[in-house]
């Protein structure tokens, strides 16, 4: 495809209706989102304690905990008779410590109908040993005269692990819940708010849903523009980006003292070394690794999707070294060695060792600030150890 023919593509697929269909289809503003809050557990089991709390600030008296019994009775009906009794003076506890140290998720207690719910909260984490069967024992001994419900919760339809006397739930039921709570009458506009926001959060980030008209937009884009938006997945990706501006960066100013040895936009790195005398380079080919040049020390720098890695790497000999080369390898690794760097990580090929790293964060910023400091840290140490040959 000719640059040009690629340009009208682009500009087709970006004034097509459905493209504009789709961009009109932004995510609202969500608290949980912005948190970044949406997978951790332990905000979960804060949110269901809140809700299920008779006296808490949403001012809903027991309606969410007689939904959550209304959707247990479905699975056992032995559970219709406690939707008849006033939970008005339940009573929610958060990561109650039991006396082996342990701690409940959720305990619910209500002293006056003589029954106490037991949470367990697994969003991805796995039960510890003996976990829930210790959780169970306390209570059972603790509160004998009690009737006592274990529920164990997870997003999971099916569990391999079989609980005795738990009550598998899902976060599908809770769903469930907090739709009916949302019918409520009297529920303040704010409440709603938040508990529409927590009710899309689950929806979406731990049941798995998605809005079915996003996705039947996308396939219908794709499949009218698949050239144009493949080569805009190549080509927009961060790590392609940030590996073409450092490229560009370093290409175009010289105060950063480097050339590149390689540059592979593809596949997301930049290879080079401070700037030196031919003398010095042609001491360096003793290396292994062809992409490198044969250098057997360079720096690496490797964008990723979110922040970007430079390495300062050694490579392993080039079996066909001569005699010279050989002793210049071995200056490098000694003084190497005597600098004080650890064979700390190596690649999966096994073909070099990073001996030393540096990060920083994907941003325009952070790039124009940052770059510059991290280069000159991993040039500080290259030109240390290249002094060898001056010994």
């Amino acid at each position: 495809m000719s640059e040009y023919s690629l340009k009208e593509q682009i500009r087709d697929l970006l004034s097509s209706y459905d493209f504009k269909r789709l961009t009109h289809k932004k995510d609202d503003v969500n608290i949980f989102k912005i948190l970044n809050i949406c997978e951790k557990e332990k905000i979960h089991s804060n949110f269901l304690a809140w809700l299920f709390s008779p006296y808490e600030s949403h001012e809903l008296n027991n309606i969410a905990l007689k939904e959550l019994l209304i959707q247990l009775s479905k699975k056992e009906a032995e559970y219709i008779s406690l939707l008849l009794l006033d939970y008005s003076d339940l009573e929610v506890y958060r990561e109650y410590t039991i006396d082996n140290g342990r701690r409940i998720d959720i305990l619910m207690e209500s002293k006056n109908n003589k029954v106490i719910f037991i949470i367990e909260n697994k969003i991805w984490s796995g039960e510890g040993d003996n976990q829930l069967e210790d959780y169970k024992n306390y209570i059972d001994e603790k509160y004998s005269d009690y009737n006592r419900i274990f529920l164990f919760l997870t997003p999971e339809k099916e569990r391999k692990e079989k609980y005795k006397g738990y009550i598998h739930i899902t976060y599908s039921m809770i769903y469930s819940v907090l739709n009916c709570v949302l019918q409520e009458n009297q529920i303040k506009f704010e409440i709603g708010v938040i508990i529409r926001q927590y009710e899309e959060i689950i929806g979406r980030y731990i049941m798995g849903s998605i809005d079915k008209e996003m996705i039947d937009l996308c396939r219908k884009l794709y499949v009218a523009h698949k050239e144009a938006l493949d080569k805009i997945l190549q080509y927009g990706l961060p790590e392609y980006y940030y590996t073409y501006l450092i490229s560009e960066i370093l290409e175009r100013d010289s105060i950063y003292g480097c050339e590149i040895v390689r540059k592979y936009l593809d596949k997301h790195y930049i290879i080079i070394i401070p700037i030196c005398s031919d003398d010095i380079k042609d001491k360096l080919i003793c290396g292994a690794n062809s992409d490198r040049d044969n250098y057997i020390l360079t720096i690496s720098i490797e964008p990723k999707k979110e922040y970007t890695d430079l390495y300062l790497q050694v490579t392993f000999p080039d079996i066909n070294n001569n005699e010279i080369q050989q002793t210049n390898y071995k200056k490098i690794i000694n003084a190497v060695e005597r600098i004080g760097f650890k064979n700390k990580w190596r690649n999966n090929k096994g073909n070099w060792y990073n001996i030393m790293e540096e990060r920083i964060i994907n941003s325009q910023q952070a790039v124009n600030v940052e770059l510059q400091k991290k280069i000159k840290s991993l040039t500080d140490k290259f030109n240390d150890i290249i002094n060898c040959f001056n010994e």
